[in-house]
């Protein structure tokens, strides 16, 4: 028998949007959540939490600025995994 998240009552962090990004599986099909960072509520620090805590590097400043993260940041979506630690750390709510 095949459920959906929301029958199994799962909790998506604060931030974290569904796609229709799936990566098939032998049963059955899973959809990844999508991490986006909104700039405008980013601090913009240079030794950002949400960068720092992702497992797989995903968040990645974006290119120019005085220093790294001056321009805000990104998420390299085939590189995120959609665990949400970087929303559980990013005091700003900007993940």
């Amino acid at each position: 028998m095949t459920r959906s998240l929301g029958q199994l009552s799962i909790h998506t962090p604060r931030g974290i949007l569904h796609s229709s990004r799936a990566r098939p599986s032998t049963s059955q099909e899973t959809v990844l959540p999508v991490v986006t960072i909104n700039n405008a509520s980013c601090d913009r620090s240079p030794g950002c939490p949400a960068r720092r805590v992702c497992p797989k590097g995903a968040i990645v400043p974006v290119e120019g600025g005085a220093y790294p993260g001056a321009n805000g940041y990104t998420v390299i979506q085939d590189k995120c995994s959609g665990c949400g630690a970087c929303v559980r750390v990013c005091a700003g709510g900007a993940v």
